[in-house]
């Protein structure tokens, strides 16, 4: 039997669904592993599925950490060598050497080296000197480097490579920190991860992995290797890949160490006072050496055909980024000694992540779609600027963005940091980590919103039909109030907020007895939950509100367009159904947990495992975001808050039933593509609108499951703008 897959025959009614439910809990608690399919919580338990959980994890706990050393097949060797011998070599003008791509007598020359001389065999005896390990996280493998210092004081180091690196360039790093040659001297227990994707990591399998998963990745791993407090040093993707795992985990990250930091220009005054040095600095991917990014961002599984297939045409490609990414006098071999380069390529090679690296470039840009301004960023940083790093962007704008608390002007050295300057970029680690090792721990975002959204964003408390409301505001404009769903509260919108706030007055509440809000003995019906909200907008003194609901919250969103048609400019209700209406039997029928969630015996076997019941409904969503979630229902009464939500389902019937009055009010029904939901909107919207709701429509979120807010947030941002900003009535 698969992991999460309940037979039918079990399944079937009120007994079914409880059986059905500790058999989940108990595999859930007992082996750790994380199903990765979107699921409805308040109504669909069977719902798409995008992701898939590995052969590795599928066969032992996933958080098991195993030694690894690495041994490439002979046969694979033996395919590298007859694919070199048999390369179909392209002409080159004469005359000519690098001024129409990379010169052929550099391509021919390292072939030959690489087909006859290079020795792998010796580069893994060289790799396998370090302690190396694997480990499943989010259902992907990880490699990585773990060499802990004798030294009790030592400070926990994650070092991050970017593309075309890789883990290697680190190597020459790793004994000058971990044993300094003085005592005075800081040491570290270094990481040294292969990003998914890349080298021993293998290819990833499924989509999405950008840096600001990586990023959760990597905090997984850290706190599996048992530090909760570490630095981070990363360059190029690494560089990306270090600031999200500060944003989203800023308790934990003590510092970042950055070899190359982009912060967007201020205004354009700022720009039209850049010095020459400094444009040309800031323009390079305007300018022909960086047209393999584009290329990467945009069809990296086009270009991967090619060099996947060729190891010359591979080589070449590597080549040319080398050539014009170091520091060096005409000849990249002077500033990265041969067998490096080499060992580098090979690897890529061997392991056959060619292509799936190269897909961060396009996995970032879908993501920048879906990404609002950034905050400032109070991690502290230090940044390392080495002369010949072909892009950087002005220290005044990088510190308007960035708490730079060391910076040092490198006097030699490229893009690969690591690879041409060891000792330097070792020093400078040596100088900043001891600074900010004691210091405070950063509060996480979660408990400091203003800083999690961005400037102008408040946490505040209310009181609102006999309980306190907890609320998180920000914007100016028309308001727009955010209802969650569960197992969420406020944050879930936390995506979607920055982008709404630059048009809206934007109100995300947590519901009564969820997150910070109180919880109460009784008054969790869908009716009593909107005169919370009602209450709470009145005492805002906001006239009219438009109503955002998720989920359960799209249950109390409609109850509010029926009990306060005055104050409701419109109403969206996304992935919902309503007990009562139809096909709201046929949606239950699918989902086994809506029973369970009403049963007492849902308290006791949740609690203390709300982060493994969660996930099975949460799939693919991040482990920082799972942990938050978690962590708002950890109180025993805001757990039995949630559950007394579902167990108020029959009074919501009674309600929603009762509900015959003509209304004129906005509604948009709506959901995620692959949610269940979304092949039965045409029916919820038929039932409310026989029961006197005229002006229905409704909406398909493309790209995204259950969870919108997190999956698709740009797209969902433009759908409520849409329809709040044509509302016919303001504040």
């Amino acid at each position: 039997m698969k992991l999460f897959d309940i037979p039918e025959e079990i399944a079937r009614g009120t007994r079914g669904m409880i059986v059905a439910a500790v058999l989940l809990l108990l595999v859930a608690a007992g082996a750790s592993a994380k199903p990765q399919s979107r699921q409805s919580p308040a109504m669909s338990a069977s719902g798409h599925t995008d992701a898939r959980t590995s052969n590795t994890e599928a066969q032992s706990p996933a958080s098991a950490i195993r030694p690894f050393k690495a041994h490439v097949p002979d046969s694979v060797l033996a395919d590298l060598d007859r694919r070199l011998a048999a390369t179909r070599w392209p002409d080159q003008l004469p005359g000519t050497s690098w001024e129409y791509g990379v010169d052929i007598k550099k391509v021919r020359e390292l072939a030959d080296y690489w087909q006859k001389q290079f020795n792998w065999r010796a580069q893994e005896t060289r790799i396998n000197n370090f302690d190396q390990f694997t480990t499943v996280i989010d259902g992907q493998q990880i490699h990585f480097i773990h060499e802990r210092s004798p030294r009790p004081d030592a400070i926990p180091l994650l070092l991050i490579h970017g593309w075309p690196g890789s883990f290697l360039e680190f190597l020459k790093m790793i004994g000058p920190l971990t044993r300094p040659p003085s005592a005075s001297m800081p040491a570290f227990d270094v990481v040294v991860p292969s990003l998914p994707g890349f080298g021993f990591s293998g290819p990833t399998t499924t989509r999405g992995w950008g840096p600001r998963r990586m990023a959760s990745a990597l905090i997984v791993l850290m706190d599996r290797l048992g530090y909760s407090r570490y630095g981070v040093q990363g360059g190029d993707w690494g560089s990306t890949v270090a600031r999200e795992m500060a944003r989203q985990a800023p308790e934990h990250v003590i510092g970042l160490h950055l070899n190359l930091l982009y912060a967007a220009p201020p205004n354009q005054e700022a720009i039209a006072k850049m010095s020459d040095f400094e444009r040309k600095r800031f323009s390079y991917f305007q300018s022909e050496e960086s047209s393999f990014f584009n290329l990467q961002a945009s069809e990296p599984q086009t270009l991967a055909y090619a060099l996947t297939d060729s190891p010359v045409g591979w080589l070449a490609w590597m080549i040319d980024k080398f050539q014009f990414l170091t520091d060096n006098n005409g000849d990249f071999l002077t500033a990265v000694d041969r067998d490096t380069f080499l060992t580098d390529v090979t690897l890529y090679w061997v392991t056959g992540t060619i292509g799936s690296s190269m897909r961060i470039y396009r996995e970032d840009r879908l993501a920048e779609k879906e990404t609002g301004p950034l905050p400032y960023l109070k991690t502290p940083v230090a940044y390392a600027d080495f002369p010949k790093e072909v892009y950087a962007t002005p220290l005044a704008w990088i510190e308007r963005s960035y708490n730079v608390v060391q910076y040092t002007k490198m006097p030699r050295g490229g893009h690969f940091a690591a690879l041409e300057q060891p000792d330097l970029l070792v020093n400078d680690i040596r100088k900043f980590f001891p600074k900010v090792n004691h210091a405070e721990p950063m509060k996480p975002d979660t408990t400091a919103p203003d800083e999690q959204l961005g400037s102008g964003f408040e946490s505040k408390f209310a009181e609102a039909n006999g309980t306190e409301l907890h609320y998180v505001r920000g914007g100016s404009g028309p308001a727009v109030v955010l209802l969650h769903g569960f197992p969420e509260d406020w944050y879930e919108f936390h995506r979607v907020m920055p982008l709404l706030a630059q048009r809206f007055t934007v109100i995300a509440v947590d519901l009564r007895g969820v997150g910070e809000s109180a919880p109460s003995d009784s008054g969790y019906d869908a009716a009593n939950l909107a005169e919370d909200i009602h209450q709470l907008v009145t005492n805002l003194g906001l006239e009219h509100v438009y109503i955002v609901g998720h989920d359960v919250g799209g249950m109390v969103a409609y109850a509010f367009a029926r009990r306060y048609a005055e104050t409701a400019r419109g109403v969206m209700i996304l992935d919902s159904g309503f007990p009562g209406l139809d096909p709201w039997q046929e949606i239950v029928s699918h989902a086994w947990h809506v029973r369970f969630n009403q049963t007492d015996l849902a308290e006791k076997l949740v609690s203390g495992r709300q982060a493994a019941y969660f996930r099975y409904f949460f799939g693919n969503l991040s482990d920082v975001d799972v942990d938050h979630y978690a962590d708002a229902y950890r109180d025993p009464d805001h757990l039995r808050a949630a559950f007394e939500t579902y167990r108020a389902f029959p009074a919501d019937a009674k309600f929603f039933t009762a509900q015959t009055g003509r209304t004129d009010i906005p509604i948009v029904i709506g959901a995620g593509e692959h949610d269940l939901i979304e092949s039965f909107l045409p029916r919820i919207a038929a039932a409310i609108r026989a029961h006197g709701c005229t002006n229905v429509k409704v909406e398909t979120i493309p790209g995204a499951g259950h969870y919108v807010a997190d999956e698709a947030p740009n797209a969902l941002a433009k759908l409520m703008e849409r329809y709040a900003a044509v509302s016919t009535k303001s504040n």
